[in-house]
């Protein structure tokens, strides 16, 4: 499949699973909810979908902004990015999940898919997907922004995507848990998680990409960014405890 053709497949792909994630999240569709609705023979796969609804997503999104970047900047670029990204965020997260540094004392649970290291596989795609599509969301809109400004930039969308999320990946997805094994723990992550995300992100958006930026408009990624916060957003919204 040529690039342009597997672009365009990810894109609607991902907008389509954008709309499931969105209603299963918002509408809490379950296994309870397949079991109830689903038809008898259809139930145990429709169960096996929803419970691998979140990884698709990410890893849908993860396949597009690669591919997005291999045609914007070229294999040699897309790869470089990909490997620290990946690499360094998965050493990073792991390190957390053993002694709560950087960001504070939590645990993976295996609600994100299969785990690599201690560290569910969806994790590291979940940053390259916010920070590529942080990144060119700066260069978007400030399209002759320096190289540490495209920097602190990427780092500030991504905790800002991170504020959006933690709630929804502990308390609704339990993707992880923070303070783990405390029974009665505070509704927020410590508050050293924010900075620590903002650090992370701004080094791996100078490290893994290049001084030179792509020309051109970017509207894609900043849509795909968008779209990732509005699920985060009403989800809150409609699920927030009242």
């Amino acid at each position: 499949m040529r690039t342009e053709t597997l672009h365009r497949w990810l894109w609607r792909t991902f907008l389509f699973w954008t709309l499931v994630e969105g209603v299963v999240l918002t509408f809490d569709i379950g296994a309870a909810q397949a079991k109830n609705g689903a038809p008898s023979g259809l139930q145990s796969t429709c169960i096996a979908l929803l419970r691998a609804t979140d990884a698709i997503w990410i890893v849908l999104a993860a396949a597009f902004v690669y591919i997005d970047l291999i045609r914007r900047e070229g294999l040699p670029v897309a790869r470089r990015a990909a490997i620290a990204i990946l690499l360094g965020s998965g050493l990073v997260a792991g390190l957390g999940a053993k002694t709560g540094f950087p960001f504070g004392p939590f645990i993976f649970t295996g609600q994100m898919g299969a785990k690599i290291a201690g560290v569910p596989f969806a994790v590291p795609l979940l940053w390259m997907v916010i920070l590529v599509a942080s990144r060119y969301t700066v260069l978007h809109f400030w399209e002759h922004a320096r190289r540490w400004q495209i920097a602190v930039g990427t780092g500030l969308l991504a905790v800002a995507t991170d504020a959006s999320l933690e709630w929804i990946a502990w308390k609704i997805r339990a993707w992880w848990l923070w303070y783990f094994p405390l029974a009665n723990t505070p509704n927020w992550p410590p508050l050293q998680n924010f900075p620590s995300w903002f650090c992370l992100a701004a080094l791996l958006a100078w490290f893994a990409f290049p001084a030179s930026r792509p020309v051109g408009r970017h509207i894609q990624p900043v849509i795909l960014l968008g779209l990732l916060n509005l699920v985060f957003w009403v989800t809150l919204a409609v699920r927030w405890p009242r």
